[in-house]
């Protein structure tokens, strides 16, 4: 840019020299060269001034948020356990509180300043969590103007849970500035699970049936083998041992190894919140509905006491299935729906059809005929059938309810319904497919499925004027009138002619 600027300069002095020679004239495209060439030097001095101040500018950025690699302050979240220790995890009841403990250490050699502690529990409802699922006494955030070098700051709030459950509150964040910089560090996240108010041992019995849970209530296919769960937990605030003594099951219902079945179980300082299980494997063996017993559980706590508690019973249904095998026709009902037009010809006889070609001046309804055939070996149970309608100014419908309800068809059984219809307008028209629901007993597993479908075909009807065949003989004697009358009106002129000529004649003999 220097450069260009003393190119510029020298020009400009070689011109006022030329000037000088030439006396006091210049000539007109010189000094044109000369206005040119103070022009681009004008602009060139401006535009660089504004370029060196927009990098001024630019330099001058604004101070931002940013994490560091290393700091020289930390921030931990911690729970007070009821013993005193502090914890990052933690189990307590409904509505006993404890204490969120926040720790702020600035080890560093220098002061800190505009120091923020935020906490995310200060806002419930963003972390998903509903505003009276706690109580919180005190505010979870904190700040100070400065933190000076070494200075170590705890604060504490307290949380009233008021719903079972488990949740994690989340990291601390930690916002300051060392004068110059922001930075931003968090914290670890804390979690708890709430239990109900009461103290107890509580015992619950289940079945676990290809690979699912289920209690109080379960169902296996006869043959096959299930799992028996007992499922311990202690809700005592102390640790307690455990002793488990199962019932023996009736061996001709169920097979079992009852060495392993009712062999002693015992678990020693079982802490508050933690589960002891013990599972063994059993065969059911002959078809039908049976209770399981239920099971002892005694527990000694660990600060005196003891106590008795009994498992629920568990009802099995045993079932035996009517048919497993491989083909599908013997599994499910073999429904079949067809809608057709009835209507007579000439004779009398009724003719079926899916299309019909309807005259309006008949004056004649249509009747529509739904028939539902099970060809299948398994029942079609709660059979309902649904039929669409069109509106009143198209047809008038009669016969058609909201649903039928035609009960049950077994092997071979039929059901025929009808109704008419009276066109009003012309057009062709499509009357959408019948549905019928209905519902069967699964052959393998003896369930029940429900609401299955099927539809009928679709109907089309042809609606127009009806215009009758001509009359031969109206037409015959129309054109007989018309022959007539044209012969008539040429014969009148010839008429006409022939007694102008006759009279004519006798003068011109006498003239």
């Amino acid at each position: 840019l220097k450069t260009e600027e003393s190119f510029l300069c020298k020009s400009f002095f070689r011109l006022l020299k030329v000037k000088q020679n030439e006396g006091s004239k210049l000539n007109h495209k010189r000094f044109l060269m000369f206005m040119v060439i103070c022009t681009i030097l004008t602009t060139t001095t401006v535009l660089t001034r504004i370029a060196q101040n927009a990098e001024a500018v630019v330099e001058e950025r604004e101070t931002g948020f940013f994490t560091p690699k290393y700091s020289d302050i930390s921030i931990t979240k911690k729970i007070i356990h009821r013993n005193g220790s502090r914890v990052e995890t933690y189990d307590t009841f409904v509505d006993d509180s404890f204490t969120i403990e926040i720790t702020i250490n600035n080890f560093g050699a220098q002061d800190l300043y505009n120091v923020t502690s935020i906490n995310p529990e200060s806002d419930l409802p963003a972390m998903g969590y509903q505003n009276n699922w706690f109580e919180i006494t005190n505010d979870p955030n904190n700040s100070w103007n400065q933190f000076n070098s070494t200075d170590v700051v705890v604060y504490t709030y307290i949380i009233t849970p008021k719903k079972t459950g488990t949740f994690t509150f989340g990291a601390a964040n930690l916002t300051y500035s060392n004068g110059t910089n922001y930075f931003t560090i968090f914290s670890n996240s804390v979690k708890f699970t709430v239990y109900e108010s009461d103290e107890d041992v509580k015992v619950v019995k289940s079945v676990i049936i290809d690979g699912e849970t289920f209690s109080p209530e379960g169902r296996i296919k006869v043959k096959h083998n299930f799992t028996v769960l007992i499922n311990v937990t202690n809700f005592y605030r102390q640790n307690v041992n455990i002793t488990i003594q199962e019932n023996p099951l009736n061996s001709t219902i169920f097979g079992v190894n009852e060495t392993i079945q009712l062999e002693e179980q015992f678990f020693s300082d079982v802490a508050l919140g933690e589960s002891v299980t013990f599972e063994y494997k059993v065969q059911a063996l002959i078809n039908g509905t049976y209770q399981m017993p239920y099971c002892n559980v005694s527990f000694v706590l660990s600060e005196g006491g003891s106590g008795v508690r009994y498992s629920n019973n568990i009802t099995l249904e045993i079932y035996k299935p009517i048919y497993e095998g491989p083909d599908w026709t013997k599994k499910i009902p073999l429904l079949s729906v067809e809608k057709y037009f009835q209507t007579k010809d000439e004779d009398g006889n009724l003719i079926n059809s899916t299309q019909l070609h309807y005259f309006n001046t008949t004056r004649e309804v249509v009747t529509i005929i739904i028939n539902i055939t099970n060809a299948g070996v398994v029942p079609a149970l709660n059979i309902r059938v649904s039929e669409p309608v069109y509106n009143d100014w198209v047809f008038e419908t009669k016969g058609v309810p909201e649903v039928w309800f035609i009960g049950n068809l077994t092997k071979g059984q039929s059901k025929t319904l009808n109704y008419t219809i009276f066109p009003l307008i012309n057009g062709i028209f499509k009357i959408e497919p019948t549905t019928v629901t209905y519902d069967y007993q699964n052959q393998e597993t003896l369930l029940l499925e429900k609401n299955n479908k099927l539809y009928s075909n679709i109907l089309e009807i042809e609606i127009e004027e009806f215009i009758s065949d001509p009359d031969l003989r109206a037409e015959w004697w129309i054109s007989i009138g018309i022959s007539v009358g044209v012969i008539f009106l040429a014969v009148i002129p010839l008429i006409i002619s022939i007694v102008l000529y006759r009279r004519r004649r006798p003068t011109q003999k006498g003239t």
